[in-house]
């Protein structure tokens, strides 16, 4: 009777995501994505072909680590992004 007299666990206890959390983390990428889109705008177009090829092996890398990596990194997502 102990058992069922004790409050649920919730969300943070049990370690499962919410979906305000889903929301909040995309948002954070997106605005991430954003800011970085919106520098190439102030950047010399000569520099910009260099920071294009720079971003794609870049990302390949970062792709590739954030895919076989065992535990997700919040911040290589974030660097991903």
């Amino acid at each position: 009777q102990h058992l069922y007299n004790r409050p649920s666990a919730s969300p943070a206890d049990t370690g499962r995501m919410t979906f305000d959390d889903v929301i909040m983390k995309t948002v954070a990428c997106l605005v991430a994505l954003v800011v970085g889109a919106g520098i190439t705008l102030f950047v010399a177009p000569g520099l910009s072909s260099g920071l294009m090829i720079l971003g794609a092996l870049g990302g390949f890398v970062l792709a590739l680590v954030n895919t076989f990596k065992k535990q997700p990194s919040p911040a290589l997502i974030l660097a991903y992004a």
